[in-house]
């Protein structure tokens, strides 16, 4: 499976900016709100899915959540990672 090209910046900035004030607000101690994290990132494995069936990695008309399903539990725990990192970065935290 060859690597996309992915700007976790701005996945991270873009996560930040979804989140309403008392969920900005869980972020500045360091933690991440759970439920929409793991919605976030159910699009994201969706979207990366969709690019690699674009790329005929993958056979055409198979569901995007299949595809998702299929990805590396190595390579998603090293994107969420990424991805984690970066929502750090726009967080505000003050700790």
């Amino acid at each position: 499976m060859s690597e996309l090209n992915i700007n976790y910046d701005a996945l991270g900035k873009g996560f930040v900016d979804i989140l309403d004030d008392n969920e900005k607000a869980v972020l500045s101690f360091g933690m991440i709100p759970h439920i929409k994290f793991q919605d976030f990132m159910k699009m994201i494995y969706e979207r990366i899915s969709q690019e690699y069936v674009k790329k005929g990695q993958y056979l055409e008309g198979l569901e995007a959540e299949m595809v998702a399903n299929s990805l590396k539990k190595e390579y998603k725990s090293d994107l969420e990672h990424k991805i984690s990192l970066a929502i750090y970065r726009h967080g505000h935290l003050v700790v």
